[in-house]
């Protein structure tokens, strides 16, 4: 069977409409999957701010505990021996994480400061860079520790939000 070189004048309009079509299609889902990829990755958009500490306060390696958000949820604040990511003040080395492992909730509390990393997790023994936004190095945890948002002012540091999803909260819509 030989096949027509030349589509019929109606046929190639409705090919180039399904055509311009799919065009669109793929153009839009490239887009929305490039602005869901570069979203901040801030799952809690809290409304309040706490006072944490004093920043001259924080030592290198020292923990200063804090409940953020809510009163049962335990976080800590520390000074990295360099940079982080989401960090603030001098270097951007000041930082602040939940101590729930994302895994099952279990309190994470060695923190091995030379090497900027928490943990192992006593459970199941996870273990995450602090200096890289809390990523998980090894273990079961399947995302990386929540990350407290920070910001200063007037030398104080204040948490002023969540990157993640604490373990036992429920997404908010």
């Amino acid at each position: 069977m030989k096949l027509p070189t030349r589509l019929p004048i109606a046929n190639a309009q409705r090919f180039q409409r399904r055509r311009g079509f799919l065009k669109a299609f793929a153009t839009a889902g490239a887009a929305a999957a490039v602005a869901i990829k570069t979203k901040p990755a801030r799952a809690n958009c809290l409304d309040h701010r706490v006072a944490i500490a004093e920043l001259a306060s924080v030592g290198e390696g020292a923990f200063v505990d804090f409940e953020y958000p809510t009163a049962s949820d335990v976080a800590f604040l520390t000074r990295l021996p360099r940079a982080a990511r989401g960090g603030v003040g001098p270097g951007q080395r000041v930082v602040a994480f939940l101590r729930a492992c994302p895994h099952m909730g279990c309190v994470i509390r060695d923190l091995k400061i030379e090497d900027a990393v928490l943990g192992p997790c006593g459970c199941h023994r996870s273990r995450f860079d602090l200096a890289r936004g809390g990523r998980q190095i090894v273990g079961r945890a399947s995302q990386d520790l929540v990350q407290v948002l920070l910001e200063i002012d007037d030398g104080v540091v204040y948490a002023t939000g969540l990157a993640g999803l604490p373990y036992g909260h429920a997404m908010e819509g």
